[in-house]
C-alpha cells in the first residue's frame, strides 16, 4: 500500500514538473513570436521614414536645381537686355558720327566754303564718337557686373536655404527614429516584464502544489509508526527515491537558454530559476 502511495506521489510530481517545463517553453515562444513580430512592425516603420526622408531630400534638391535654373535665365535674360541696349546704342552713335560728318559738309558748302571741314573739325568729331562709344561700353561694364553680383548672392542664399532644408530634414529624421526605436525597446522592455511576472507565478504554483503533495506531519508520524522499516531513510515522510525522481524532475524542467545572445536579463535570469 505504501509503495502505491509512493508511486502516485512521483507521478504527480513528474506531471507538476512537466507542466512546469510546459510554460516556461510556451513562455519562450511566446517571447520570440513576440520580438518576431515587434521587429516587422518597426522595420515597416523604418522602411517608411527612410523612403519618405529620401523622398524630402530628392524634392528639395530638385527645387534647388530648379531655382538656380531660373535665377541663371533671369540673368541671361537680363544681360541679353543690357547687350542689346548697348549694340543699339553703340549703332546709334556711330549713325549719329557719320551724320555729323554728312551735315558738317553740307553745312560747309551752303556756307559757300569748298575744300570740306577742317582736319581739327573732323578730329573733334572722332573724339566725341569715340568718347559716346566708350561711356556706352563702360555702362554695359557696369550692368553686367552689376547682374553677376546680383545672380552670386541670389545662388548664394539659394544654396544656404538648400541646406538650412537638408538639415531641417536631416534633425526631424533623426528625432523620428529614435522616437520610435525608444518606442520599440519600450514594448520588448514591458513584455519581458510581464513575461516575468508570469513565469515567477508559475513557479509558484509549481512549488505551491508540490507542497499540497506532501503528507502532513500527523500523517507522516503515522506512516512512520507503521512502516518504520520502508521509511528509514527520510525524515519527511518521502522516500529517498521519491526525493531523487523529484531532483531529477527539476534538474530536467530547466529550460534550455536561447542562443540569442540579445535576451533580457531579467527574462533570462528567471526562465533558468532552476540552473
Amino acid at each position: 500500500m505504501a509503495n502505491q502511495t509512493q508511486s502516485a506521489y512521483d507521478a504527480s510530481v513528474q506531471r507538476l514538473a512537466q507542466q512546469l517545463a510546459q510554460q516556461q517553453a510556451a513562455e519562450q515562444a511566446a517571447r520570440q513570436q513576440m520580438l518576431a513580430s515587434t521587429e516587422q512592425y518597426y522595420n515597416n516603420i523604418y522602411a517608411n521614414l527612410d523612403a519618405n526622408y529620401k523622398a524630402q531630400l530628392a524634392a528639395a534638391q530638385q527645387d534647388f536645381e530648379a531655382a538656380l535654373a531660373q535665377l541663371q535665365s533671369g540673368y541671361n535674360a537680363d544681360a541679353g537686355a543690357v547687350n542689346t541696349a548697348a549694340g543699339q546704342g553703340l549703332q546709334q552713335a556711330y549713325i549719329n558720327y557719320m551724320m555729323s560728318q554728312k551735315n558738317l559738309g553740307q553745312q560747309l558748302a551752303a556756307l559757300g566754303r569748298s575744300g570740306g571741314a577742317s582736319e581739327t573739325t573732323l578730329l573733334g568729331l572722332a573724339n566725341q564718337y569715340g568718347q559716346n562709344r566708350g561711356q556706352l561700353e563702360n555702362t554695359r561694364t557696369q550692368e553686367l557686373a552689376k547682374l553677376a553680383q546680383q545672380l552670386a548672392q541670389a545662388r548664394a542664399d539659394q544654396t544656404a536655404q538648400y541646406n538650412k532644408t537638408k538639415t531641417d530634414y536631416a534633425t526631424a529624421y533623426t528625432n523620428q527614429k529614435n522616437a520610435f526605436q525608444q518606442a520599440q525597446a519600450k514594448a520588448i522592455a514591458d513584455w519581458d516584464a510581464q513575461s516575468q511576472a508570469r513565469l515567477q507565478n508559475y513557479q509558484q504554483n509549481y512549488f505551491d502544489a508540490i507542497n499540497a503533495l506532501t503528507p502532513s506531519s500527523s500523517s507522516r508520524s503515522t506512516s512512520g509508526r507503521s512502516s518504520s522499516k520502508t521509511s528509514s531513510g527520510s525524515s519527511n515522510g518521502v522516500s529517498a527515491s521519491s526525493l531523487g525522481s523529484l531532483t531529477g524532475l527539476l534538474t530536467g524542467a530547466t529550460v534550455r537558454r536561447p542562443s540569442n545572445s540579445g535576451r533580457n536579463p531579467a527574462v533570462s535570469k528567471t526562465m533558468n530559476w532552476m540552473n
